[in-house]
């Protein structure tokens, strides 16, 4: 599991997100400021995509939101992208937070990870029947929030989304295991204390949670992450906790973005870092 393959217009890689759409995430706009560094992360991700003025198609994009459902917000390779964007140019959003993208409900995170499963397990399927080389899958989960249920007690639903977590974790292709970051996010600054790329296990229950479901990076991730200026190290995993900082968390969601590299016409995998 070397994680080698780099996105490319021969063997795209594929990216998931997870977006949270709990009643909590109206709060403070949190769901509209996701929705604007979304709409900034893929400026960056479409850059190195350009090939003499063609845009390559690199990656295919998924987005779910989901509360106590589920809800395809996008699907679609880099032009569809593309369109996207120009379509949300005059306001940044990305996610429309009055239709699909409304905040309601409570944090069902395990069917947001079988989601991704099923997500997977059909791209791996129809690649392999192209008999296309597939990077390892990328999900990244952005929450303001914990696995909660309705009718269900907080550690039930944590232990129910930690199975779905790991199942995820465990597809895997040649190229290696799917990458799980999980981003979780605070409204208010100063709550509680910030937590980035932990490399041992937090005694609170909750973020022991966020640690246990997230990816282990290996050394090839913790180079990419010092490099890109992210306090990785040996046995860190792809998890923050109480992140704030808007900035920040874009930098963040574009490093997890392409963690796996896209690859550049000139061979180099290289994708700015805001």
């Amino acid at each position: 599991m070397e994680y080698k393959l780099p996105w490319g217009s021969t063997h795209p890689g594929l990216l998931v997100y997870l977006v949270d759409l709990s009643g909590s995430m109206a709060w403070d706009d949190k769901i509209k400021r996701v929705s604007n560094i979304i709409w900034n992360v893929l400026d960056c991700l479409i850059a190195p995509c350009q090939d003499m003025g063609v845009y390559k198609e690199r990656f295919h994009l998924e987005i779910v939101g989901y509360n106590q459902y589920t809800y395809e917000l996008f699907s679609g390779g880099v032009n569809k992208v593309l369109d996207a964007i120009d379509a949300t140019e005059s306001n940044q959003q990305f996610i429309d937070i009055e239709k699909e993208g409304k905040a309601q409900g409570l944090t069902h995170m395990a069917m947001a990870y079988e989601k991704a499963a099923e997500i997977i397990r059909k791209w791996i399927k129809e690649q392999t029947a192209k008999n296309i080389p597939i990077p390892a899958p990328v999900v990244i989960n952005i929450t303001d929030g914990y696995p909660e249920e309705v009718g269900v007690p907080e550690a039930d639903s944590r232990n129910k989304a930690l199975r779905a977590a790991r199942e995820l974790l465990n597809i895997s292709v040649p190229d290696g295991r799917v990458l799980l970051f999980n981003i979780h996010i605070d409204g208010e600054a100063g709550s509680e204390p910030e937590l980035m790329f932990p490399d041992s296990r937090p005694t609170d229950n909750k973020k022991g949670f966020l640690f246990d479901a997230s990816t282990e990076l290996n050394d090839i991730f913790v180079t990419r992450a010092q490099r890109a200026g992210l306090p990785a190290k040996p046995n860190s995993h792809f998890m923050v906790s109480n992140l704030t900082d808007a900035g920040l968390l874009t930098k963040l969601i574009v490093f997890g973005s392409s963690v796996s590299g896209l690859t550049k016409p000139n061979g180099r995998c290289e994708v700015p870092i805001p």
